[in-house]
């Protein structure tokens, strides 16, 4: 279970960077393009702020899969960003377009959850 969590959390570092590159690529896109309007300004500012945000997240959650893994027993911090990695993903795949690359950014995290707490667990059941 630890290659595995190892392997889906170099995919999260992967889909991170993705989603930060794909984020300031949105603020470039809606600077040259100027639209005027307030609320929709407003509106893709939130969204593109949530993408960086869940990259950064997933990136975090990446890191901290890799140390769980390494580790006799798993981590909760690592449980904890994978939920928040969920979620940001969640809300990315509601509020965006349902590209595969928002698709993984749901996918990943219960994959990575269910890693990092099955390696918690078992760490639990040895003590």
């Amino acid at each position: 279970m630890k290659t595995l969590l190892r392997v889906i959390s170099a995919l999260m570092l992967v889909l991170g960077v993705i989603l930060l590159i794909s984020g300031v690529m949105y603020i470039g896109l809606i600077l040259e393009m100027g639209v005027p309007a307030l609320l929709t300004d407003f509106l893709v500012g939130a969204v593109v702020l949530v993408i960086i945000l869940n990259g950064i997240v997933e990136i975090l959650g990446g890191i901290l899969g890799f140390r769980a893994a390494g580790r006799q027993g798993g981590s909760i911090a690592a449980v904890v960003f994978g939920v928040f990695a969920l979620g940001a993903g969640v809300f990315v795949a509601i509020f965006t377009d349902l590209s595969p690359a928002s698709l993984c950014a749901c996918i990943l995290p219960v994959l990575y959850l269910i890693c990092t707490i099955i390696c918690l667990k078992s760490s639990d059941d040895r003590s």
